[in-house]
């Protein structure tokens, strides 16, 4: 039983676990990224964000299970992820890319915005750049926004012709 699925059962009543998770995406910041690679793999999860996160080339145990996070786990993850962090100055960017270089199995998108560090944009008003990405990713995999896929889809996507972001991408179209 993952984190997530105890922490539900504890806050939730049966009824509305479920409603919960056929709408449900997971986003952390930081360490807490690490939390939801690790909770993605419940099968109920429909999309994932990390962001200014990612795994420890050794596994760490700052995860919210205790347990060590090893690379491997990026294997069992199966919706589809949002891996956003800021350039070189974010302490993360090197795990964020590493993990994107590790997935192939599942359809994935890196972005990190020039001349923002490991804070991201998030204490700017709405959340920022981040916060308007982290939504319309949010939008377009759980509410199926055709408008907000523009954001990550297609040769010229929105996010992509952004000069402010560099942006890679796996099985999305």
């Amino acid at each position: 039983m993952t984190a997530a699925t105890r922490t539900t059962r504890k806050v939730f009543p049966v009824a509305e676990q479920d409603l919960l998770f056929r709408t449900s995406g997971l986003l952390g910041l930081s360490l807490t990224g690490r939390n939801v690679i690790e909770a993605s793999v419940d099968p109920r999860v429909k999309t994932t964000i990390v962001a200014n996160s990612g795994l420890m080339t050794v596994p760490t145990t700052m995860s919210g299970s205790g347990k060590p996070v090893p690379k491997e786990s990026l294997k069992l993850m199966h919706a589809p992820a949002l891996h956003m962090s800021g350039d070189e100055s974010d302490i993360a960017y090197a795990n964020a890319n590493d993990d994107f270089e590790k997935i192939s199995h599942m359809p994935v998108f890196r972005a990190f915005e020039k001349g923002v560090g490991h804070g991201g944009t998030y204490h700017d008003a709405d959340g920022g750049a981040f916060g308007k990405v982290a939504l319309a990713w949010l939008d377009w995999q759980l509410k199926g926004n055709k408008e907000a896929a523009k954001m990550f889809q297609g040769d010229k996507c929105g996010l992509c012709a952004d000069s402010q972001w560099v942006t890679r991408r796996k099985k999305i179209d």
